[in-house]
């Protein structure tokens, strides 16, 4: 081979290796960037996508990855609504814990979060005194505090 065709072929060599380099950014940079929007009576919230490294996806609902087993956290896929059950005692860490998770799977803040439907409650099996109840994000306008035992 004579060495005009070695270089046109190290240059496309380049070429090539430059484009597959800027083709794994943007996706990487788009899979990143991918959002969901849910419309709300107050406005659309923009949230981070969360079906793809969720725990369990359903037809019905998404049950979230948690770092703790002291609370659960699920969305309804027919309404876009949010459940947070608080499955340990103390029930105000569970609470505290579970609703940082939230906001940082979903990257969103306290006031977008308010415009969400979030039920958060205590199943009977933790505290049959505390089941029942709605108690709201504990940041939130008509939230209800958690009894103290």
């Amino acid at each position: 081979m004579n060495s005009y065709v070695k270089v046109m072929l190290y240059i496309l060599g380049g070429v090539a290796a430059i484009l597959l380099i800027t083709l794994i950014v943007v996706i990487i940079i788009n899979k990143s960037e991918h959002k969901i929007q849910i419309s709300t009576a107050q406005g659309t919230v923009s949230t981070k996508e969360f079906v793809s490294s969720a725990q369990n996806v359903f037809p019905s609902n998404v049950i979230f990855k948690t770092t703790s087993s002291d609370y659960a956290i699920s969305e309804s896929q027919s309404t876009k609504s949010f459940n947070i059950a608080l499955e340990a005692m103390p029930l105000q860490k569970s609470r505290d814990e579970a609703e940082a998770d939230f906001l940082s799977q979903l990257g969103i803040s306290q006031s977008d979060a308010c415009k969400l439907t979030v039920d958060l409650g205590v199943p009977i099996s933790v505290d049959s005194n505390a089941s029942g109840v709605n108690y709201g994000l504990s940041f939130c306008p008509n939230s209800i505090a958690l009894p103290t035992n």
